[in-house]
């Protein structure tokens, strides 16, 4: 079942909502197109991953996000991963110039050197069926037995084309820049994906030459975001401190879009 979030007003459980004020130049994912294991509870609402961003810079999480759940009777999320689909309404994402879509999660900065991390796989898909992604990797130690294990797993360098790595320094609220500032890593933070980059298409289910291009070609309807701990634990380790073993996303935008 899809959920669009209105104009005004908030959701049930808190979620702030305000009219996206960016487009033509960025547009907000806007539909849930499934949220397994969705709840009532706090950081329940999957429409918090529709609302906007309201970041909060680099020493804070944000408290407007959505965190990730399974069901073992999922359809576009892989059963028992910890997941979410969102859409952008009757639209696809065009594969532009630079950067085509911003993950912005939940990381902050627990020091100077180290940063709290919940990484999150990144995938896409036409069809919901067959999904293309980035080739998402940890580098650093997955034995929490041994010293440098603690150094790496909040060390940013350590991971490679996951989203959930990067603060979110946009809030849509304040924001004193342009649309296209939000695809500024400098200015808004947040993950960045590419479908021209030299990695896309390198993992995913289903995903071969032909999905890849066609992708490329005329864009993507679905996006999944998954806690890549809940896919391969032994590959992405989460951080002791991660109290709820999931990651939290405060929203996805994209640069550009058109009708399906």
């Amino acid at each position: 079942m899809a959920e669009s979030i209105g104009v005004g007003g908030s959701s049930p459980i808190g979620c702030l909502v305000s009219a996206w004020p960016f487009a033509p130049n960025a547009y907000l994912a806007d539909i849930v197109t499934e949220a397994p294991g969705q709840n009532q509870y706090r950081y329940g609402d999957p429409l918090c991953a529709t609302n906007g961003v309201y970041g909060s810079a680099g020493g804070s999480g944000s408290t407007d996000v959505y965190s990730l759940k399974s069901s073992p009777t999922s359809v576009y999320c892989v059963p028992n991963e910890k997941c979410i689909v969102l859409e952008w309404a009757n639209s696809r994402v065009l594969d532009s110039t630079g950067v085509d879509f911003v993950v912005f999660e939940n990381p902050f900065n627990r020091s100077e050197s180290a940063r709290f991390i919940e990484a999150v796989i990144v995938e896409v898909s036409e069809d919901g069926h067959n999904w293309c992604g980035w080739n998402p990797t940890y580098l650093g130690e997955t034995n929490n037995t041994l010293p440098n294990f603690i150094a790496d797993i909040y060390n940013p360098a350590k991971y490679e084309r996951l989203a959930g790595i990067e603060p979110v320094l946009f809030n849509q609220s304040n924001w004193q820049y342009s649309a296209t500032d939000i695809f500024d890593h400098s200015k808004a933070g947040g993950d960045h994906f590419d479908l021209s980059g030299a990695n896309f298409g390198s993992s995913g289910n289903g995903c071969n030459v032909a999905t890849k291009t066609q992708i490329q070609l005329n864009g993507f309807v679905y996006l999944r975001l998954t806690t890549a701990n809940s896919r391969d634990g032994e590959s992405f380790p989460l951080p002791p401190d991660s109290f709820d073993a999931t990651a939290d996303i405060d929203g996805v935008v994209a640069k550009q879009i058109s009708n399906r």
